[in-house]
């Protein structure tokens, strides 16, 4: 970090939110160091958003262009 950087802000409390899902983890979610390889949280994204729009009722529209 730069001297001239501006602090980060603090992280929201959990109890900002108002909806979580709960993901199980899979082996391959895991390098061999025990690290979530990158792309798994974009997986993890997607897997709670169509959770929450399939629980909510929720329709999601494709519109071609």
């Amino acid at each position: 970090m730069h001297a001239n950087s501006p602090p980060k802000p603090a992280p929201e409390p959990r109890s900002a939110y108002r909806v979580f899902h709960a993901i199980a983890t899979r082996w391959s979610d895991n390098d061999a160091y025990g690290h979530v390889n990158n792309v798994v949280y974009y997986s993890w994204f997607d897997t709670a958003v169509n959770a929450y729009l399939i629980n909510t009722g929720s329709k999601l529209v494709l519109v071609d262009t």
